[in-house]
């Protein structure tokens, strides 16, 4: 067990080297170029001007969060008591969880409680600071007595030495 390696930090017997290998490059003035992990070899690198996604990303290619908010916004037909009525997709959602969680699903339950949580964050509670009931005779004693303890643990005791 080598305890240089311990005193690194380094677990003995795992070796963290990466493989290199070095390439011999025809070029003077670069020398040797070493091979490895973000260093590919010359002849497989971008040239100069060159792009690594030369298309790119279409024009009007939409992401995916995108995609969710559109959807979930679009408007959708439905049947109530009182007639048909367009409503967007997410608030459809919504009242179909708030229904099955009336009905005891408890994963519904959570869902839609987590969703109220995250909509409307409580205010802090106040803090009353100003009103403080007055100590009684018994509070005052038991004061007294802690601090009295306290004091005498904090004292030396006569066979200790001061140091």
């Amino acid at each position: 067990m080598d305890n240089n390696a311990t005193a690194r930090g380094v677990t003995p017997g795992v070796n963290i080297r990466r493989r290199t290998r070095t390439v011999s490059i025809n070029n003077a003035d670069d020398g040797e170029y070493k091979v490895g992990p973000g260093k590919p070899p010359r002849q497989h690198q971008f040239k100069p001007g060159q792009s690594g996604n030369p298309r790119g990303r279409p024009k009007g290619a939409r992401g995916f969060n995108a995609l969710v908010r559109d959807i979930l916004s679009e408007k959708i037909s439905v049947n109530t008591k009182r007639g048909s009525r367009r409503m967007a997709a997410i608030e459809l959602l919504l009242r179909r969880s708030l229904e099955i969680a009336l009905k005891g699903d408890l994963r519904a339950v959570a869902l839609v409680l987590s969703h109220y949580r995250a909509a409307s964050p409580e205010p802090p509670e106040p803090v009353d600071v100003g009103v403080v009931a007055p100590l009684t005779a018994s509070d005052e004693a038991i004061l007294q007595d802690f601090l009295d303890r306290a004091i005498a643990d904090l004292r030396p005791a006569k066979g200790e030495a001061n140091a």
